[in-house]
C-alpha cells in the first residue's frame, strides 16, 4: 500500500506522488471558489498553486480532479504553510486533508498506487 513506502529521497511519512491536476478549492464557510492546478499529492495532504493568500490555519474545501472525464475527488483541507512566489503574486499553499469519505479516499489512494507502479515501471525497476 503506497501510503507506507517511501524512498530514502522522500522523507516524508506518506509518500507523495507529483499530480499536475485540475484543482478547485473554497475556503469554508466562504462561497467563491478558485480553480487552479496541483503540484504533488499524497494520501493526507495536498500542495498546489494560487493566486489567493490562504492562511495556515484556516480550512479549505477541495475538488481534485485525477482524471480527465471524471467527478472531482473532495475533501477538507488544514491550510498548513503558505510560501509568497512572484512578489505576492501567487502563493505556494500546502494542505492536509482532515476530512475525506471512504470513497474519495480509496480513489486517492487507487490514484497514488497506479502512478507509483507506472513511475516504478518506468524507472526499470
Amino acid at each position: 500500500m503506497p501510503e507506507k513506502e517511501f524512498s530514502a529521497r522522500e522523507k516524508r511519512k506518506f509518500l507523495r506522488i507529483p499530480a499536475y491536476a485540475n484543482i478547485q478549492f473554497r475556503r469554508v464557510g466562504y462561497i467563491l471558489s478558485h480553480h487552479k492546478l496541483s503540484k504533488d499529492v499524497s494520501i493526507k495532504g495536498i500542495r498546489f498553486l494560487s493566486d489567493q493568500f490562504l492562511p495556515v490555519g484556516g480550512h479549505i474545501k477541495v475538488g481534485l480532479q485525477l482524471e480527465e472525464g471524471e467527478m472531482p475527488v473532495e475533501f477538507i483541507c488544514k491550510v498548513v504553510w503558505n510560501h509568497s512566489l512572484y512578489d505576492d503574486e501567487f502563493y505556494e499553499i500546502g494542505a492536509e486533508i482532515c476530512d475525506i469519505s471512504k470513497e474519495s479516499h480509496d480513489k486517492l489512494n487507487t490514484y497514488i498506487a497506479t502512478n507509483v507502479d507506472r513511475e516504478k515501471k518506468e524507472e526499470g525497476q
